[in-house]
C-alpha cells in the first residue's frame, strides 16, 4: 500500500451543508494506492505474492490528474462519483473508491485503488479444409504505471501474415492530449 497526502495550501471556503465537517472545506487530499493482491492474499498464495513483486503500482500523478474534487472547496459527492467514474474508466483498477475524513487539519479527500492485472497474451489457431490460421498477441494496459497501453501481435492466415503494434496514452500532454498510434 502506498499512501500520498497532498498537505493543505491554507485555501479556506464554505463547506456544503450536507458534509458536516468543519467551514473550511477539502483541506487536502489522500491517495492510498493498493498492488493487486491484499496482504492476506498474497500470504495465501505463492502466484499472488509473484504478481505483486512484478507488477508497478499505477502512478500517483496519474491518480491525481483524475481527481476533480479541489483544495479550499466544499466537499461535493457529485465530484467524487465522477472522480470515481473517471478512475474506473482508465481500465486498470480492480477497486476505487472516492470518501472524505475527517483530520485535525479539517476534511481530507480519501481516494483508494487497487490495481488489476494488466496484462493479457492471446493465441488464436483455426484449421479449415487444410488452410492454417493462427495468431499471437501480448497486451499491457498500465506499462510502468502510467496507464499506457502497449500491444504487440502477429497473425498468419493463408493469404497473409501480418504484424502490428499499438501505443495508447490518454493524457501525454499536459494531463489532457493523449496519443495512440497503431
Amino acid at each position: 500500500l502506498a499512501v500520498s497526502v497532498v498537505p493543505p495550501s491554507g485555501a479556506s471556503s464554505p463547506l456544503a451543508a450536507q458534509s458536516g465537517a468543519d467551514a473550511r472545506g477539502v483541506t487536502g487530499l489522500r491517495i492510498e494506492r493498493g498492488d493487486i493482491f491484499t496482504r492476506a492474499e498474497a500470504d495465501r498464495s505463492f502466484l499472488a505474492r509473484l504478481a505483486n513483486k512484478i507488477h508497478t503500482i499505477t502512478n500517483h500523478r496519474v491518480i491525481r490528474n483524475e481527481v476533480l474534487l479541489k483544495e479550499g472547496e466544499p466537499w461535493d459527492p457529485v465530484l467524487a462519483a465522477e472522480t470515481e467514474r473517471n478512475l474506473r474508466a482508465l481500465g486498470v483498477f480492480r477497486s476505487v473508491s472516492v470518501d472524505s475524513v475527517q483530520t485535525a487539519a479539517g476534511l481530507v479527500a480519501r481516494v483508494r485503488t487497487r490495481d488489476g492485472w494488466s496484462t493479457s497474451a492471446d493465441v488464436t489457431y483455426r484449421s479449415s479444409g487444410g488452410d492454417v490460421s493462427w495468431g499471437a498477441s501480448v497486451y499491457e494496459r498500465n506499462l510502468l504505471g502510467t496507464v499506457t497501453r502497449v500491444g504487440l501481435g502477429y497473425r498468419e492466415t493463408p493469404d497473409r501474415t501480418s504484424w502490428f503494434a499499438e501505443f495508447s496514452q490518454p493524457r501525454l500532454l499536459a494531463g489532457r492530449v493523449g496519443l495512440a498510434a497503431v
